[in-house]
């Protein structure tokens, strides 16, 4: 195995630029070689710089790109007339996608791994200042051909996942419907929104276009920080002498470390029910309020006579739980507000009914 550290970098660093390194890897590739790309961002200039991709690589050649940070619908359409099926896009509607690998099999004996900052771009290949490992392995070595089946394991993993679509001229004009921006490559002079700018003020609509385009990927719930769900007739009729609001076992157990389901629950002294005990700031007020499991309905209860008692005609409202440092606040989101469309968009899951008229929804964001 053989380490070398790439650029681009500035000349004073005497590293090799990952463009040049690479063409020059490619021009070597044989007939059992293969290409695979990983990468946040595509632009249509890299397309012509790589040259044995379109010349030599066309047909061994797969890229999986995310769009997260903007696209452009020339480098699309470039990249699918050029591999056609082999080009893929993978947007979590609910996650980022931020990774930049690249996997070239020179031969059966030879293959490179390389892992940086670089995406597939211009300026990530020739002009910025990155840094890029690459591992050159012999894949006649046991350990060195593992790491490369592990890497190319990885690759197929994503291109398999829910969340992956093979770009189409469908897929491109569905994309440009939403709001995402155009540009990836932005210059310097021209002040172009990134994603994360328009996120602000219409990540929740971007959300929504895009869910209808790609299914959510698993990611990992411990990093989500809020809640939402549906209020049905029962946790706002106030006609119960237990003011309770009813969150489902299977939205708990989703995120068992947001509500501390993994190790804070303790039996009660009268039941033996797990419960806990937790600190909720709802209208600037602060109260200390008790979450249980009641294993019969299979539910977890809240207690919240805020809500509970707010009358039939908060049905179907929006319960939204933001967590910070282990304690919680709540806001309640009514129907037709402008926050309320948007936040149904994210109750992506449906709780079994019961004897409920309307299915509870819920979700994590």
């Amino acid at each position: 195995m053989k380490l070398k550290i790439l650029g681009p970098a500035p000349p004073y660093t005497k590293l090799e630029k990952l463009g040049d390194y690479i063409n020059l890897k490619l021009a070597s590739v044989q007939s059992s070689g293969q290409l695979m790309v990983l990468s946040a961002l595509l632009s249509k200039d890299i397309l012509d710089k790589v040259t044995e991709i379109s010349r030599k690589l066309k047909n061994k050649t797969e890229i999986i790109i995310g769009i997260n940070l903007g696209y452009s619908e020339d480098s699309l359409n470039t990249l699918h007339k050029m591999i056609g099926s082999k080009a893929h896009i993978y947007c979590n509607p609910r996650g980022f996608f931020h990774p930049k690998m690249y996997i070239i099999k020179i031969s059966n004996d030879q293959g490179i791994i390389i892992v940086g900052s670089s995406n597939f771009t211009e300026p990530g290949f020739f002009n910025n200042v990155e840094v890029n490992l690459a591992l050159e392995l012999n894949l006649n070595e046991k350990v060195e051909k593992k790491i490369f089946e592990e890497a190319r394991d990885l690759f197929n993993k994503i291109k398999n996942s829910v969340s992956t679509k093979p770009i189409t001229k469908t897929l491109i004009k569905r994309l440009n419907k939403t709001k995402i921006p155009k540009e990836q490559i932005f210059p310097l002079k021209r002040k172009v929104k990134k994603l994360s700018e328009i996120f602000k003020s219409d990540e929740k609509e971007i959300v929504n276009k895009l869910s209808k385009i790609f299914k959510s990927d698993k990611i990992d719930f411990e990093a989500l920080t809020n809640f939402v769900m549906t209020l049905s007739y029962n946790d706002v009729s106030g006609v119960r002498g237990d003011q309770y609001i009813r969150i489902p076992k299977c939205a708990i157990e989703k995120n068992g470390f947001f509500w501390g389901w993994n190790n804070k629950f303790t039996p009660s002294k009268k039941a033996g029910n797990p419960e806990r005990f937790i600190t909720i700031k709802y209208k600037n007020k602060i109260y200390k309020y008790r979450l249980y499991y009641v294993d019969g309905p299979k539910e977890f209860r809240l207690v919240f006579p805020q809500i509970y008692t707010l009358g039939k005609n908060f049905q179907g409202s929006i319960l939204l739980t933001g967590k910070t440092n282990g304690s919680y606040v709540v806001k309640l989101i009514k129907k037709g507000s402008k926050k309320y469309k948007n936040l149904l968009g994210c109750c992506t899951e449906t709780a079994p009914r019961g004897t409920a008229k309307v299915s509870k929804k819920w979700g994590y964001i």
